[in-house]
């Protein structure tokens, strides 16, 4: 499977609109692998997708100027619906997060998060108005501090978690 570098698609992404590369961190210049998933609707098919796939990472959070740039961005959005996912590398700082939940809120966007490794706190103290939230088992675990290991553990970390960020959740 080839690799694609992530470099490259951004500074294309950013030429086609006439953004300037100038303000972008070196680290986004890593390594991706490629997959394609196909999804049929009324005979319209595919999307792409980009996953990192370099064993190691720079979890250095991101300059106030690019998660600055990055809010801009958000706020320019004509979306019904926001999706967070983070990976826990650096992109989603606290002051990010509590910016994009005020403007969707105000904006009468619905955000969606996609979980990490947190605790539920962080989720608390940095997206006011989510609406869903959809961490894995290990997320999950991690936010409510407490392995999870039977059919009801996981429904009640749910229901702490629904509870807790008034929220939906998917888990």
């Amino acid at each position: 499977r080839p690799k694609i570098f992530t470099w490259t698609i951004l500074q294309q992404i950013l030429r086609e609109h006439g953004i300037s590369e100038a303000s972008i961190d070196s680290r986004a210049q890593l390594t991706v692998s490629h997959k394609m998933r196909f999804v049929r609707h009324r005979d319209e098919v595919a999307y792409e997708e980009l996953d990192y796939v370099a064993d190691e990472f720079d979890d250095t959070p991101i300059s106030e100027d690019i998660a600055k740039a990055l809010l801009g961005s958000v706020e320019a959005t004509k979306a019904k619906v926001l999706v967070v996912s983070d990976y826990n590398r650096g992109l989603i700082t606290p002051w990010l997060a509590q910016r994009i939940s005020k403007f969707t809120k105000r904006a009468g966007i619905r955000l969606m998060v996609d979980g990490r490794k947190r605790p539920l706190e962080w989720y608390l103290n940095n997206f006011d108005d989510l609406y869903l939230i959809t961490p894995n088992r290990d997320e999950a675990a991690a936010m409510v501090g407490r392995p999870l290991r039977t059919r009801d553990d996981h429904l009640e970390a749910g229901r702490e978690i629904r509870q807790t960020l008034k929220c939906n959740v998917l888990l």
